[in-house]
């Protein structure tokens, strides 16, 4: 039995020592994916990602210094045997932008502020205005709001005004929300409207001065 034992041990510690020194499981490189935004360098660079064997990396380590980067939500390391790797990542998703330090910025339902995107066009976004940019809870709800909001109806709006709750349209249009707790039903109703106003010739539809959602079941359009 003892002998048994000496030669287990002995074949673990040889299959141990293979592990970390067999050039099967050398990873040279850090395959990133799931991300649109954030730049391959930077990720990998936030990672500490050094080729090395892949037994002698912290996964674990890698993943919670990876997600210090301003545009990543969450990150897992995934290991393919015997020596591939790859970083999966869950970026943010920008609902809105704000003016600050002189400068624009991204801002995620979360209220985090993000940095322009160097590698792609600045998406076109919402304005969110009265709301300080430090302001991380009311920012984060702003931008919440916005969420909800359907991609169609999202690219007609210009400005949200986080104190007074109300869109400004591409088109002037003053659209008042009022209480946020039913919004995307308002959202429902403000498509709706702008629907039913288009639905005629071009050359006939009218442009509404304001619109009270305030009352989603008994919404009131004005016109000038």
């Amino acid at each position: 039995m003892k002998i048994i034992v000496q030669i287990t041990t002995a074949i673990l510690v040889l299959l141990a020592f293979a592990a970390l020194h067999l050039p099967t499981f050398y990873a040279v490189e850090l395959h990133v994916q799931g991300h649109r935004y954030a730049l391959d360098d930077e990720l990998e660079r936030f990672s500490g990602f050094v080729p090395g064997n892949v037994f002698r990396m912290n996964f674990i380590s890698m993943q919670r210094s990876v997600v210090r980067h301003p545009w990543v939500d969450d990150a897992f390391v995934v290991w393919d045997w015997p020596n591939e790797l790859t970083l999966e990542i869950k970026e943010r998703t920008p609902h809105a932008l704000v003016s600050h330090g002189g400068t624009w910025l991204l801002v995620d339902e979360q209220g985090y502020r993000l940095p322009l995107p160097r590698n792609e066009p600045v998406p076109v976004l919402p304005i969110i205005t009265a709301v300080d940019a430090n302001d991380k809870g009311r920012l984060g709800r702003a931008a919440a709001s916005l969420q909800a909001m359907p991609e169609t109806l999202a690219e007609r709006v210009s400005e949200y005004n986080g104190q007074r709750q109300l869109l400004v349209m591409e088109q002037g249009t003053i659209v008042r929300l009022g209480d946020l707790t039913d919004i995307e039903r308002k959202y429902q109703v403000l498509a709706a409207i702008l629907e039913d106003l288009e639905s005629g010739p071009e050359e006939d539809t009218p442009i509404p001065r304001s619109i009270d959602l305030r009352s989603p079941t008994a919404p009131v359009v004005a016109f000038e």
